[in-house]
């Protein structure tokens, strides 16, 4: 059920992706058709049904990298993984564990290896893109998961998937701000754990997105402590943040880890009932956590990076064993969208664990 779903999804994402296309500058088009020229259109030529120089399906190498060991990029390797078994192309999966020299020294290593194409779900703009265009330049094909690039900066790439976080943290934020009116009486003092030190931008959209939803629905609220999980002990930093701040009645948390921490914390220091905990990504134990009626935890908003690591296998395979012109997706990135689970709804929960393989 999971891999008809992301096919279907993946389909639709594909149609977004022409859209994004059709709108994009006329120059940014021209430019992304003569960077990828020598790596598709000769090879096209050469072998109408494949864009990789007349290799068969066997023979192709792909790469698959994520950054770090959780739950969610371990779901993008299964996407990966998954697609690439589907077109019979090998693939090499990868985890830098938030390495950006290992990140450079692998993507290093495909280019002198000669590999077709690397899926990857970049460790930062600044560090990654550069290196990714290199092996753009030296004919690999490059396809994105997890970060926004679009453009001029991007127009290498032959298309990308990523969640959008700053609308996922607005509408965490906006069924956060109609929960505390049911729920709580007088102002909001809010703790916010985040990994700005680590992924500023991606971990700005998410609490800033919560708290733009926070001010659009009036809620009355003081943010008493905002701390980086900078030292990987999220549950420590919770519960010293409650410490500092008795008042704080409401926890917000900007990833999985951190979410399941907060929640933690909440119960070891004995404060069911007052602080309440909303977060960022689902996961097994986060979505047990919501159906149990006993934990902090009352809402997260979910990414689909398995969609994201299927759908682009799939873009890399549609040029190379496919040979499908892929100008209409170049430089361009999909977003697939994101869901609230929360407390008060745990049939949706039980159906996402159910379309995740997780049981109930």
């Amino acid at each position: 059920m999971k891999r008809i779903f992301a096919l279907l999804m993946v389909v639709m994402l594909v149609f977004a992706l022409v859209a994004c296309g059709s709108n994009n500058n006329s120059s940014n088009n021209n430019s992304s058709s003569n960077n990828n020229s020598s790596s598709n259109n000769d090879s096209s030529s050469n072998n109408s049904d494949s864009s990789s120089g007349g290799k068969a399906a066997g023979d192709i190498q792909l790469a698959g990298l994520v950054f770090s060991d959780d739950q969610f990029m371990n779901a993008l390797l299964r996407g990966y993984e998954t697609a690439a078994n589907e077109f019979g192309v090998k693939i090499n999966l990868q985890n830098v564990a938030g390495d950006a020299a290992r990140e450079a020294e692998l993507i290093n290593t495909f280019i002198e290896q000669n590999y077709d194409g690397i899926a990857i779900a970049p460790l930062n703009k600044d560090g990654s893109v550069p290196a990714l265009k290199v092996a753009s330049d030296r004919g690999l094909l490059i396809a994105t998961t997890n970060m926004d690039l679009r453009g001029g900066e991007a127009g290498f790439i032959v298309g990308g998937y990523t969640s959008d976080d700053f609308e996922n943290g607005l509408a965490m934020g906006a069924y956060a701000a109609e929960w505390i009116k049911k729920n709580i009486d007088g102002k909001v003092y809010l703790g916010i754990i985040h990994f700005d030190h680590s992924l500023p931008d991606q971990s700005g959209a998410r609490w800033g997105g919560f708290l733009e939803a926070l001010d659009k629905a009036g809620t009355d609220y003081e943010v008493v402590s905002s701390q980086a999980n900078s030292q990987g002990d999220p549950m420590g930093l919770a519960a010293s943040m409650m410490a500092a701040n008795t008042n704080m009645n409401v926890l917000y948390a900007c990833n999985e880890g951190s979410t399941i921490a907060a929640a933690q914390a909440v119960e070891a220091e004995g404060r069911l009932g007052k602080t309440f905990v909303f977060g960022y990504d689902s996961s097994d134990q986060t979505s047990a956590m919501i159906i149990n009626p006993n934990t902090a935890l009352i809402g997260v908003v979910t990414q689909d990076p398995y969609t994201m690591g299927y759908g682009a296998v799939t873009l890399l395979c549609q040029a190379l064993v496919e040979g499908k012109d892929m100008s209409a997706t170049m430089g361009t990135t999909a977003t697939c969208p994101g869901e609230v689970l929360v407390k008060d709804n745990p049939d949706q929960v039980k159906a996402w664990r159910t379309s995740n393989g997780l049981a109930n």
